[in-house]
């Protein structure tokens, strides 16, 4: 929201008054469900499945880098998907230009 440019005209609305106003929590306690419900069954299917093997390391040697796939694909999943809600949180229209 910072890199976009101010709208060309002044707007008579007002923007959102209060944080913790109804719309905003109900879109970000939504936000958080469909991440979460998105998540969970991603990361329980990928444990459950027969190719899936278990890292294994030695917590005594703290040099080595231990290879997980499940992680790896969580943390791909959730960059995705915080880029996505910061995408659709940038309130724009009518007080900022569009993102895009």
């Amino acid at each position: 929201m910072g890199a976009t440019q101010p709208a060309d005209t002044l707007s008579k609305l007002l923007p959102e008054a209060s944080l913790l106003g109804l719309p905003t929590l109900v879109s970000v306690i939504g936000s958080v469900a469909i991440q979460l419900g998105t998540q969970l069954p991603l990361f329980f299917g990928f444990r459950n499945n027969p190719y899936n093997e278990r890292a294994k390391f030695d917590l005594e040697d703290r040099t080595s880098s231990w290879p997980c796939d499940v992680n790896t694909v969580l943390f791909q999943l959730s960059v995705f998907q915080m880029v996505v809600t910061s995408i659709s949180f940038s309130v724009s229209h009518p007080f900022r230009k569009p993102i895009y």
